[in-house]
């Protein structure tokens, strides 16, 4: 009798093991991939040796990116998202809105 329960419960647990490692491949399988921008460039616009904007330029990867900036009138500013791509089309860019207000600061923001 030892000896049918033990096979007994193997044979159980062998099946819980392979129903685990089903379930567990169908959620790695249903996992969507997210691929972000890469080999990226944050740069700064200068006029007149004063920064006044920003760029981005992504090379790699997939998604868009954006460049970001904040302007010496406290407010933040936002090029347009491009995708990745080594053409001039390619680059965000983004001024401060008026002459005398600079940059204070840029960033890069990227999506998949």
């Amino acid at each position: 009798m030892k000896s049918f329960v033990t096979k007994g419960v193997r044979r159980q647990l062998g099946r819980v093991a392979v129903v685990a490692m089903v379930g567990a491949a169908g959620l790695v399988g249903a996992t969507p991939a997210h691929a972000f921008p890469s080999n990226c460039e944050v740069a700064t616009i200068y006029e007149d040796g004063v920064g006044i904007g920003g760029t981005t330029k992504c090379t790699s990867g997939t998604g868009t990116h954006r460049v970001g900036i904040h302007c010496s009138n406290g407010q933040d500013y936002y090029g347009e998202w491009k995708n990745t791509g080594t053409s001039a089309t390619r680059i965000s860019r983004r001024e401060c809105p008026a002459i005398g207000v600079i940059l204070s600061y840029r960033w890069l923001e990227a999506r998949s």
